[in-house]
């Protein structure tokens, strides 16, 4: 299979693929129609006659391609780079398959490390009484794949329905990772809003104690227990890891790394997580999620998935993080948990 010029493909097919032995031609676009589902066209393989592009190598033009599913009212403008030679060598087959998408995000990621296989980790945020339907839609299909579900629960004083399906979790096999501390009221009975903000950033020791303390006492009061810590926004201060130590924890996962705090440990590994600020960016970022995910389970280690609540109810978002949990199990990776890998640190 080989590349081809992207001003020569047809309409409603993949502009770019490559495989482990052909190089691809580069894109860097801004997509201002269509969506995720509909730029993915989960059809049957069909081959594709391409011509022979005008560019030679090493050139660039800036041209427009049809974005597919719009029916040429969205296009995509960016600059398309050759970076393989033209004509192929004589006896390769110069068509582009237009495939599913487990298919052809199988085929996008880099050569895999035969020698070490990937632990797949799916973590969910934000749980709240309104989104709880969702989630358990979510954990369903998950359960479909055979693959295990790291919760993130923010501790809270309260036992409702999110406390009892967290705990249901956890008798059935999943993980569950404190997130911080509920601080929807405080003592003056004011309202605030702190569920996406960065707690435990920049807090010294003695003050992230004080809320280690406090969120202690409401999982105990609700009977919920953890694996071991991430903080929200997945960002945590020295001073914090230092009160995680002394409070017992063995485990803390942010943004970079997954943390023995026992051993000092410290597996580095990214979290891809599926949000977007941008209906407009929305498509770009799912494409760019998914194919990170194929490259991490190729290389082996941890590929690490997150997703809020909220964001199960866009369809992009949703379906983005199903094709990355596909595409890292069809390169051998491995449903696990959080806190699989501090059993597996304590063995």
């Amino acid at each position: 299979m080989s590349d081809v010029h992207p001003a020569r493909v047809q309409r409603g097919s993949i502009p770019a693929v490559r495989t482990a032995e052909s190089a691809p031609v580069r894109v860097r676009a801004c997509h201002h129609g269509g969506d995720y589902l509909r730029a993915v066209p989960a059809a049957g393989l069909v081959p594709v006659q391409c011509e022979e592009p005008s560019l030679p190598l090493g050139s660039a033009e800036k041209v427009a391609v049809p974005v597919p599913g719009t029916h040429g009212r969205g296009h995509s403008t960016g600059w398309f780079r050759r970076r393989s030679p033209w004509p192929p060598p004589s006896g390769r087959r110069v068509t582009l398959m237009r495939s599913s998408r487990r298919r052809l995000l199988a085929a996008i990621g880099l050569r895999r490390n035969r020698a070490v296989d990937a632990r797949l980790l799916v973590s969910l945020s934000g749980v709240t009484p309104r989104t709880l339907h969702r989630c358990a839609d979510l954990a369903t299909e998950l359960v479909r794949r055979r693959v295990p579900l790291s919760i993130l629960h923010v501790a809270r004083t309260e036992d409702g329905p999110v406390t009892a399906w967290v705990r249901a979790r956890r008798e059935a096999g999943d993980s569950v990772l404190l997130h911080g501390y509920d601080h929807s009221v405080l003592p003056t009975h004011r309202a605030v809003q702190l569920g996406r903000k960065a707690e435990f950033a920049a807090l010294p020791a003695h003050e992230a104690r004080l809320r280690l303390i406090a969120a202690k006492a409401a999982l105990d009061t609700t009977g919920v227990q953890v694996d071991g810590f991430a903080p929200p926004r997945w960002l945590a201060s020295q001073g914090t890891l230092q009160a995680l130590r002394e409070h017992g924890f063995s485990l803390c996962a942010d943004l970079a790394a997954v943390r023995n705090l026992h051993t000092g440990e410290v597996t580095r590994a990214r979290v891809q997580e599926f949000t977007s600020q941008s209906h407009r960016t929305e498509t770009v970022r799912c494409f760019a999620l998914v194919l990170a995910a194929a490259r991490a389970a190729r290389r082996g280690g941890l590929v690490r998935l997150d997703i809020d609540a909220g964001d199960l109810a866009r369809p992009g978002l949703r379906q983005a993080l199903f094709d990355a949990v596909d595409v890292a199990l069809e390169n051998r990776a491995f449903g696990s948990t959080y806190g699989s890998l501090r059993h597996a640190a304590a063995a």
